[in-house]
């Protein structure tokens, strides 16, 4: 008995160190926001284009991915432009230039453009990620591999959801 208790409390401390490495936090300081879900920042001496990992915003621009989200949240293709410009002002909002910020990385350190891929901690302690699925003005992602808050995502995006903010509400109410 006081055996496997023995090897139960090492296997926990491995773990939690183990854990603490593998999610630990990196700083970085912002230069701009590029659109609702990638930042451009400093990280370790370069400017790097940065993703947040596990939200997906509306872009600004026409694209098949524009259209593609019209056709899924039911909007017009004017509307989901106006909300990704609504997203980056969000996300403009919570974060400037020169704001220090905090990176956690998941499974996956790159996405498939070469961009670092991430969760931002503002100076506050709050995730960006989650902060703009809480607005409404983003959706989680579906990526298999970073769904270490994927929980968390998918209760902000119902409560988001369900009180019909950002994407949610009519967008003349948005003015």
């Amino acid at each position: 008995m006081k055996f496997s208790l023995k090897v139960i409390i090492l296997l926990f401390l491995v773990n939690v160190l183990f854990s603490s490495c593998l999610y630990a936090l990196d700083k970085a300081i912002v230069v701009s926001v590029i659109d609702g879900d990638t930042l451009k920042v400093i990280y370790k001496n370069n400017e790097e284009r940065f993703k947040l990992a596990g939200i997906d915003t509306p872009d600004t621009t026409v694209n098949s991915k524009v259209r593609d989200n019209a056709e899924k949240y039911e909007k017009d293709i004017n509307d989901i432009l106006i909300m990704g410009k609504r997203a980056v002002d969000y996300a403009k909002n919570l974060v400037k230039p020169n704001d220090k910020i905090s990176i956690e990385f998941d499974v996956q350190f790159l996405d498939r453009d070469g961009k670092y891929l991430g969760y931002v901690y503002l100076e506050d302690g709050r995730m960006l990620n989650e902060e703009l699925i809480k607005a409404g003005f983003a959706s989680p992602s579906s990526s298999r591999l970073n769904v270490k808050y994927k929980r968390k995502f998918l209760k902000a995006f119902t409560d988001a959801r369900k009180n019909k903010r950002g994407l949610w509400s009519p967008v003349e109410n948005n003015n």
